[in-house]
Formats: C-alpha cells, sequence, structure tokens
C-alpha cells in the first residue's frame, strides 16, 4: 500500500513538472576536490597545489557539474540562451582561490569553448593603440582561442560576505568562539566518550599516541586523506571500511554539530543567504529582473547550514542512523555532510499563472513545503525561507560586533552599569550622612563661650 502511494506522489510529481514551464534556477554548490589546509601524516604523497586550493580534479568535477546543466537548462529546458546572455546569469563566489576556480570550471562546462564570439571589424588590428599582431582577421577569427567564453565571477570581501560567509569575519565576529565552544558541550563531549574506544586502532596506523586521538583530531586527519582520497592517492585506511566510514562520521558530525548546535547562532549564519535566495525567486516570479540563473560558488559549511534549514541535515538524525543503522531509518531525509562538488537547486516553475519551486540536491527531488507533492507554492516556499531570517539587532547581540555593543549593549550589560550607578549613589549618600551626623553630633557637646547669646533665628 505504502509503495503504491509513493507510486501515485511520484507519477503526480512528473505530471505537474512535464507541464510546467521553468522560469528560473538558484544554484548552490560547494567547490570542487581540494589540497588538505593542514598536512600531519607523514606520505610520500605531494601536492601540486598550496594547501586548500583547488586541484586539477576538482576543476574537472565542476565543469563536468557545468556540462550537466547546460544539458538540462540550455538544450532540453530553453530556459538559458544558447550563447552567453550577460543578463540571464549571475555568478557570485566566496573569496576564496578554491571557490572562484570552481565557478569558473562551472561556467566553463555551461558554455563551453565553440560557444564565444568572432571578430566583427577585420581592420581591427590598425585600430588598436599598439601593434603586436600581424594576423590576417576575418568574420570567423575566434575573439579568443577556440572560442572560450569569458564569463564573470563576483565576490565579496571574505569579512563582508553575508551571503556565503555568515558564519566567520566580520558577518559574525563572535562566530569563531561560539564554534569552538561546541567541544565543551554534553552532546559533544558525550559523542567524545561514545567513541573514545573506537578511536584507539587509529593509533599504530597514523603513528600518533593514544592521547592525541579525539573528535577533533580525528576529524583533521579524516579531512586529509578525504582529499587524498579524491586524488587516487594510496590511503592508510581502507575507504568504505568500518575504520573509514567511523572518521566520517565523526567529520560529518563534527561539522553538522559545530554550525548547528546553536539555533539563534545558525540563524545569523544562514540568513542573508535565505533573503537573497528569496528575492531573486520573487523578482523572477514578477518578472523585475531577467536573470534566470544566479550560481552561488561556496563552501561545505555554507551548504550544512542551508540544508540543515530545509529540514534535511541534523546531527542527531546522522547520529541515530550511524549506531541504530536501519532500525533508525525513516522516510525523513537524513542527508550526510556534502561532499566537493555537492549541488543544491531550486527551480521556479510557472504553471496556470501560479508558481512553484522544485528543490533538489544532487540531482534528486526533497519534500521541503509538507506537501503531498515535492513542488511547493511559492508562497509556502517564501514563508519557509522567512523562518530562517534573523533581525539585525538579534544578529549584533549573538555575533557581538563592535557596533552592537555601542548599539545594542546586552541586559547583563545594563544591569551591570546600573547597579554601580547605584552602588556609587549609596555610597555617596552614606558618606554625607555620615559627615552630618558627626557636625551635628559636635554642634551640641561643644561649650557655648562666655558673654555670648544665643540668637533664635
Amino acid at each position: 500500500m505504502l509503495s503504491n502511494l509513493k507510486l501515485f506522489i511520484t507519477l503526480g510529481l512528473l505530471i505537474r513538472v512535464l507541464s510546467a514551464e521553468i522560469v528560473f534556477v538558484a544554484e548552490l554548490f560547494r567547490h570542487g576536490a581540494r589540497s588538505p589546509s593542514t598536512i600531519r601524516l607523514n606520505s610520500s604523497r605531494k601536492w601540486d597545489v598550496p594547501e586548500s586550493s583547488l586541484t586539477a580534479n576538482g576543476a574537472y568535477m565542476h565543469y563536468q557539474l557545468g556540462s550537466y546543466m547546460r544539458k538540462i537548462y540550455i538544450e532540453q529546458q530553453k530556459l538559458l540562451s544558447p550563447t552567453y546572455n550577460e543578463e540571464e546569469i549571475l555568478a557570485i563566489s566566496s573569496h576564496t582561490s578554491r571557490t572562484v576556480q570552481s565557478a569558473y570550471a562551472h561556467l566553463m562546462g555551461l558554455y563551453p569553448p565553440k560557444t564565444g564570439g568572432n571578430v566583427t571589424n577585420p581592420d581591427l588590428n590598425g585600430l588598436l593603440p599598439y601593434n603586436y599582431s600581424s594576423e590576417t582577421l576575418g568574420n570567423n577569427t575566434p575573439a579568443l582561442p577556440y572560442n572560450y567564453q569569458t564569463i564573470p565571477v563576483y565576490t565579496f570581501s571574505k569579512d563582508d560576505d553575508n551571503i556565503l560567509h555568515g558564519y566567520t569575519g566580520k558577518s559574525c565576529p563572535n562566530a569563531k568562539d561560539i564554534q569552538e565552544d561546541a567541544e565543551n558541550t554534553t552532546d559533544y563531549i558525550e559523542m567524545e566518550k561514545r567513541l573514545n574506544k573506537t578511536f584507539l586502532p587509529l593509533a599504530p596506523i597514523l603513528g600518533v599516541k593514544e592521547s592525541e586521538l579525539n573528535l577533533k583530531f580525528v576529524k583533521q586527519i579524516f579531512s586529509e586523506l578525504h582529499c587524498a582520497y579524491f586524488e587516487g592517492h594510496e590511503l592508510p585506511v581502507k575507504p568504505h571500511s568500518d575504520l573509514w566510514n567511523m572518521m566520517w562520521f565523526v567529520y560529518d558530525f563534527s561539522n553538522i554539530y559545530q554550525m548547528t548546535y546553536d539555533p539563534l547562532a545558525h540563524k545569523t549564519y544562514v540568513s542573508a543567504f535565505l533573503k537573497d535566495l528569496r528575492d531573486v525567486m520573487l523578482d523572477a516570479a514578477n518578472a523585475s529582473s531577467p536573470l534566470k540563473l544566479k550560481i552561488y560558488s561556496s563552501h561545505d559549511y555554507q551548504m550544512i547550514n542551508v540544508l540543515h534549514h530545509f529540514g534535511l541535515m541534523s546531527w542527531e538524525c546522522l547520529a541515530d542512523r550511524y549506531f541504530n543503522g536501519s532500525a533508525a531509518a525513516s522516510d525523513t531525509p537524513c542527508l550526510r555532510g556534502p561532499e566537493f562538488g555537492a549541488q543544491i537547486i531550486w527551480e521556479l516553475h510557472r504553471k496556470g499563472g501560479e508558481y512553484y519551486v522544485l528543490m533538489k540536491y544532487n540531482n534528486q527531488s526533497y519534500n521541503i513545503c509538507g506537501s503531498s507533492e515535492a513542488m511547493c507554492p511559492l508562497k509556502s516556499f517564501v514563508g519557509k525561507l522567512e523562518e530562517g531570517f534573523i533581525g539585525p539587532k538579534m544578529h549584533d547581540v549573538v555575533c557581538r560586533s563592535a557596533e552592537a555593543s555601542i548599539r545594542y549593549p546586552s541586559i547583563v550589560s545594563i544591569l551591570v552599569g546600573l547597579l554601580s550607578i547605584l552602588g556609587m549613589c549609596f555610597a555617596i549618600i552614606k558618606v554625607w550622612e555620615k559627615t552630618k551626623k558627626k557636625a551635628h553630633e559636635r554642634f551640641r557637646t561643644e561649650e557655648v563661650p562666655a558673654g555670648s547669646e544665643m540668637v533664635e533665628a
């Protein structure tokens, strides 16, 4: 019966998708494979790029993903023009080399070589302020080699990037302390105790002392091994073995817990992105913008924040499934941490004058509005986004920005200040009363000089 119901829902979704027109797409993805941020293991493997940088394999991943986007949204859906139209696409990236490079590789797949323009003026060389080329130009001369199409990628300062880097830097100065405090919480400490014995086999394999093994260390080591795995390097731990899967769980748990254990902090990290997503969706529905594709090139942390907001990922669910296996399985989505090249898509569909949003993660649709179909009415989708909004005053209080300490002092600070003022006033009154009392007593005890008279006022 249940399988028949799922089939019915799937068929209903398919019919609606096929009969609807896609008018806008928003895409958020994680950068491709990279080199490790730190190298702690003694190994003969070499990295051809600096720490935390995109590798050739990572660039290939995004070129392939961009090529798939071309197949779907240019060749099949006809959403985008077959040659680049500047008004149709906006690509933004966080301010790190690996996300910027991933965005360029992605866009090259979307508009590959041979889609660029040709020189239109055969006399162009004679018009240049320099004479470096003797090439004879014709109508089919590519403007760039292989007819490569350049597409801009916009970035913000890393410290001021609220949309893609709201969990660090000037966007939230207190974020680092909040995330580090995760290691002192009861849930984190209990998880470390629960896994403590499973860490021990790693000591001889990694050549470290057993006392060094904890959640933080295992996470860092797995991050390094994970990067090496995508490069095809030989690994000291066999991929997908029990030990590997344990380390993978630690990595995912640590990242997800760190970002989401504090609900209010999580909102500060993701609010600006959700607001931006709402605005571009509404602009597309209101036909107030010619934009048809907005690309966000980001990191796993921001994807965790977004997926958690939509109820597709949580550390509690992940832990339940790791320890209890299939017995904990249910129809509720319980996603792992995003891999290199992971992708979230939001498609805005129009049908009969009504708008719907379909959300996909790694090409699988998810029901985010609790309706009978994965197609979410735009109004409901906007409401879902706005559940994650946080006001500027509360954002400043949580993040303790420099401006907030002046504009919005905490209640504790206000109380401390008031108590200090009251204490000073009380002390002054006590001193004044004591001085007055001594003067009065002195007046009463002093003798009146002979021959003087007391004059009554």
